[in-house]
């Protein structure tokens, strides 16, 4: 009663949702959960945000991901439409990797974004609060560099203006991937930066989602690394291209896992 979620002891977990895709995601973040629950000791402990904090996140949550995913699981979305955008096959490459973070269960649902650079002047990102499965090429967002301005009507992703700085910063970087992974997460929970022979991956302040003081406290990190961990939030990658950036994630992930399993 009151609760959408919770856990039977030597059963397992009950998860309540208002449409498929939402029960899903929460089935993969209560997972999440519990991990950082079993293997934070192992690198520290978890650092908890203050409760104005959590509620500044629940309405970012609520505004930015909630919302939108119920519209569109109601139908209430736009029908697919059949005009052309230009830069069709990046749009679909953004597309793409972002389909495999969900396979590859680095991120749930909405949570985490994809850009590429077209240009020295502009980027691609994924919208805001719509499921991967669902995104069109229409849907992904163009954004300026010089001043992170796009299109009246879009929707781009909360993050975009860390993007934008990590783009602007560093004419090197072609492709962003945010991902919200299990072990990296744990991480982020404990706020402990990744250092292994092969990772290098500092992590930035907390700032709220979205926010100014998360973007610019992230891409000063990612000024002189590849691979930077959110505290209390997730993980970024970049690289030349998506197949990078992606590559670097999952090489994160797995030694995140590696060294939460050898403490």
């Amino acid at each position: 009663r009151g609760d959408t979620a919770c856990i039977v002891p030597d059963r397992g977990f009950v998860v309540t949702a208002r449409f498929e895709n939402e029960l899903i995601a929460a089935c993969i973040l209560l997972e999440k959960l519990c991990m950082t629950a079993c293997l934070s000791h192992r690198i520290g402990a978890p650092k908890a945000l203050s409760a104005p904090l959590c509620l500044m996140e629940h309405a970012v949550y609520t505004k930015k991901y909630s919302r939108p995913s119920l519209a569109a699981a109601q139908g209430e979305e736009a029908a697919p439409g059949t005009r052309e955008v230009p830069d069709l096959a990046l749009r679909e490459s953004v597309i793409a990797y972002g389909k495999k973070l969900a396979e590859n269960r680095l991120i749930q649902a909405t949570w985490g974004n994809v850009s590429a650079r077209i240009d020295e002047n502009r980027f691609l990102i994924t919208p805001s609060g719509v499921d991967y499965d669902r995104i069109r090429p229409e849907d992904i967002v163009e954004i300026r560099i010089s001043d992170g301005s796009f299109a009246a009507g879009q929707r781009p992703s909360s993050e975009r203006e860390l993007h934008r700085l990590v783009y602007a910063q560093r004419g090197d970087i072609r492709a962003v991937i945010h991902t919200h992974s299990a072990a990296l997460q744990t991480f982020a929970a404990c706020r402990e930066s990744l250092r292994t022979p092969e990772i290098d991956a500092p992590c930035a302040s907390y700032g709220v989602s979205g926010s100014k003081k998360l973007a610019e406290s992230a891409s000063g990190v990612l000024r002189s690394h590849d691979l930077c961990i959110m505290a209390n939030h997730g993980f970024i990658a970049v690289g030349a291209d998506l197949e990078t950036a992606l590559a670097r994630a999952v090489t994160a992930e797995n030694a995140a896992k590696r060294r939460l399993e050898a403490e």
